[in-house]
């Protein structure tokens, strides 16, 4: 699957850059695009794809075999709107948090998509994992993965296995699998549209307060990230975990409509999240 977003005057499968639109903004031409499948967030309006909702518009394609054995391609044209619940797509990148360990067969892993509707993790869903040499998670844990199978749109199933990985898809650049703690760490949330935002890298927050203060973040698409300060001294660590992941959340106020926030407002809000603490 290719995520990706849209301009409103390109080609859908090669967008330069993440757009945000809101209800009537013209998306795409249906002439230039192919075979489509349009979903509630969107609707046609003159041959071309409109929005319907406020959001940032995005595309992925999926391939399918028809009765003859020909393969078709299906491009499907969404758009992520503020929503904090999560709707999963088959091939999404995710971050969980383990909320109940395994049995003999599943793991089952807070996604964001509310309360009671966890998505199920094999307990040998990881690489090379056997019944003797698996990771053994517990309630707390986090892991990344991504979606392999959406059962009418409710039962979901992930793995943690990086056969179709690929740095561009990836909610880490280390790959699927349990994220180390042993350094601290925390989850916080966002929206789904922002965290697709973060992951696209058209936005400068991670990499100007990276510069002020070091840390590693792994981002999901269903608006899960999880971030770590490098600072070695515990409390100093903790107290900076804490700014980042607070400065992280604001930002999706200030960048709503915007294709960019400039240095000097990053700075501002990290600044303010200091002198909180």
């Amino acid at each position: 699957m290719k995520d990706s977003y849209l301009n409103s005057d390109s080609d859908p499968l090669d967008p330069p850059a993440a757009v945000f639109v809101t209800p009537g903004t013209k998306i795409v031409d249906i002439s230039a695009s192919g075979i489509l499948h349009v979903d509630s967030s969107t609707h046609i309006v003159d041959n071309a794809v409109v929005a319907a909702t406020t959001g940032y518009a995005r595309t992925h394609t999926m391939s399918n075999a028809g009765d003859t054995g020909t393969a078709t391609t299906t491009t499907v044209i969404t758009v992520d709107h503020g929503s904090r619940r999560y709707v999963p797509r088959k091939g999404d990148s995710v971050l969980g948090v383990v909320t109940k360990q395994g049995n003999a067969e599943y793991h089952e892993v807070d996604v964001g998509r509310g309360r009671n509707r966890v998505a199920l993790l094999p307990v040998l869903g990881f690489d090379n994992a056997t019944k003797r040499n698996r990771p053994m998670l517990k309630a707390g844990d986090v892991v990344s993965g991504k979606v392999v199978e959406v059962f009418d749109g409710d039962r979901v199933v992930m793995d943690c296995v990086n056969e179709s990985a690929s740095s561009a898809s990836s909610a880490s650049s280390e790959g699927y699998g349990p994220i180390d703690r042993a350094g601290g760490g925390m989850v916080w949330r966002v929206t789904p549209a922002y965290a697709r935002y973060l992951l696209s890298g058209k936005m400068a927050v991670l990499n100007v307060l990276g510069a002020k203060v070091p840390f590693e973040i792994v981002v999901g698409v269903n608006g899960m990230f999880w971030v770590a300060s490098q600072e070695k001294e515990r409390e100093r660590a903790f107290l900076e975990t804490c700014i980042l992941g607070s400065a992280i959340q604001r930002m999706e106020r200030m960048a709503v409509g915007q294709q960019e926030v400039d240095e000097r407002r990053i700075l501002e809000v990290l600044k303010k999240e200091m002198a909180a603490r």
